[in-house]
């Protein structure tokens, strides 16, 4: 069997929205566009227990088509964001770690059959 010549390489053609000189109007347009955009700030809460001396967190598992392939072992503190702007409370101090603990009703949590 004859092999085949391999043909040349060409270099590309420039990418479709680009302009000549090598995509500033794009990241202009994008810049723009960015600043346009109000911020996200990220948010969560860690919810925790002591039940007997041990610590218990509440820990989710994502969804979503990101989601869908990866490990059944992919859990994740739940957490969103917000664009309402507020003035962010300082961390409590190291010497308190208590200091922002806040007190839920006691329930007895039960799990579900499935």
């Amino acid at each position: 069997m004859a092999r085949s010549t391999p043909r040349p390489s060409t270099p590309p053609g420039p990418v479709s929205g680009c302009d000549s000189a090598g995509g500033r109007a794009d990241v202009a347009r994008a810049a723009a566009t960015l600043s346009r955009m109000p911020p996200v700030h990220s948010s969560g809460v860690l919810l925790f227990r002591r039940p007997g001396g041990r610590v218990e967190v509440l820990l989710g598992h994502m969804g979503g088509p990101f989601w869908a392939t990866k490990d059944d072992g992919a859990w994740s503190i739940a957490k969103g964001s917000t664009t309402r702007v507020r003035t962010p409370k300082p961390p409590p101090a190291a010497s308190s770690p208590r200091s922002s603990a806040c007190r839920s009703p006691r329930r007895t949590c039960t799990r579900s059959a499935s």
